[in-house]
């Protein structure tokens, strides 16, 4: 078990996805119009990124499928799976950094206020809280009744 550095108090441990270059392709995510994979198998995908799990798994939508051979074709969504990606390209206009640590800032901001919500007992179970901040009650037909 890694030991704890001075000052660190953490109820959960970092997530690889900000110890990684997962925290820079997750920083992608619809945020970028258009960003280019680059598969092993010499295949490049030219699409919006609209998912990419902890993985690294990624899932593209409007997307153009452009082999080594130069045939092309077009695919609503497209599922590429972690082991074939050689690399992901953003056009030059896109700040990264700023995209990276905009993202850090909201799952800090996330992980805090869950860590909160343990902490005070609120959350743990049944209640969850919904879009507007609204509480939802799961699972017991006596609480939805309340």
């Amino acid at each position: 078990m890694p030991k704890k550095k001075k000052g660190q108090n953490s109820l959960l441990p970092i997530p690889i996805g900000e110890r990684s270059l997962l925290c820079y392709v997750q920083s992608l995510v619809r945020k970028v119009p258009v960003v280019v994979v680059e598969c092993r198998d010499d295949v490049v995908v030219r699409g919006c990124l609209i998912e990419c799990d902890e993985s690294m798994n990624v899932t593209l939508e409007n997307c153009e499928v452009v082999t080594i051979d130069g045939e092309t074709k077009r695919h609503e969504k497209l599922f590429v799976k972690n082991r074939t990606v050689r690399g992901i390209h953003v056009p030059r206009r896109f700040r990264t950094c700023e995209l990276i640590e905009t993202m850090r800032e909201e799952t800090f901001q996330a992980r805090t206020f869950y860590q909160r919500q343990l902490v005070r007992g609120k959350h743990a179970g049944k209640e969850r809280l919904a879009k507007g901040g609204t509480t939802t009650t799961f699972g017991n037909a006596d609480a939805d009744a309340e």
